[in-house]
């Protein structure tokens, strides 16, 4: 199981990193949700497999090459896309009911909090919220 896949099942096994099942829980029942600095795909193969529709959006090739093959390994469909979040993402408004960002410690379950609930574009949540097209 080295490679974290339980070959008898054939699903992922490694360890979800600290705040991923807060994470899960605050967006559990959203449809397409967002994960912002998605890295190698850790939180965002989990949100696929909790059965969401996700985005994973990073500024690193790298990094989404990762998250794509952890992804094939974990049985999930992902889109990624190539974005800075310091940018203008390139989502239409609405694209997704929820984002998440494991970017900062514990920031990740804040920040959606924030998004779900204030539409200041004078607040970097609320200026994130509409970037990212979050209905």
């Amino acid at each position: 199981m080295s490679d974290g896949v339980d070959a008898e099942r054939g699903a992922v096994t490694e360890e979800l990193p600290f705040g991923v099942a807060e994470l899960l829980s605050a967006v559990a029942g959203a449809g397409r949700v967002l994960d912002l600095g998605c890295g190698s795909g850790r939180l965002t193969v989990a949100l696929a497999r909790a059965g969401a529709a996700v985005t994973g959006a990073d500024t690193s090739r790298e990094r989404l090459e990762q998250a794509r093959r952890r992804a094939g390994k974990g049985g999930v469909e992902l889109q990624l896309v190539e974005a800075d979040m310091n940018e203008p993402l390139p989502f239409e408004d609405g694209s997704f009911d929820a984002a998440t960002s494991r970017l900062e410690p514990g920031a990740g379950v804040l920040h959606l909090q924030v998004w779900q609930r204030w539409r200041d574009p004078a607040c970097r949540a609320g200026a994130i919220h509409s970037a990212a097209g979050v209905s």
